[in-house]
């Protein structure tokens, strides 16, 4: 999986929604480069297993949205007003 600015910021609201990483000052940290945000060990874990989850039977023209729901193409762009 690669990861970059856009990607980071909807995988940690995935994981705030789900519970797995706590609101405040932590999520801050995570949503910064090079300020110490961090997942512990069994965090980890248990995100690896939700991400896994939701991209599990995925179909190649869906994406997972911030809100950890599953998207296809002509949602976004009904959603984005391109419609």
């Amino acid at each position: 999986m690669t990861i970059n600015w856009w990607n980071w910021r909807s995988t940690v609201a995935i994981l705030v929604r789900a519970g797995i990483l706590p609101t405040g000052e932590r999520e801050e940290r995570c949503l910064a480069n090079g300020c110490g945000g961090f997942l512990s060990a069994s965090e980890a874990m248990r995100a690896a297993e939700h991400i896994d989850d939701l991209i599990s039977g995925m179909e190649p023209s869906q994406r997972v949205g911030w809100r950890g729901d599953r998207q296809t193409d002509r949602l976004r762009q009904v959603g984005l007003g391109l419609e």
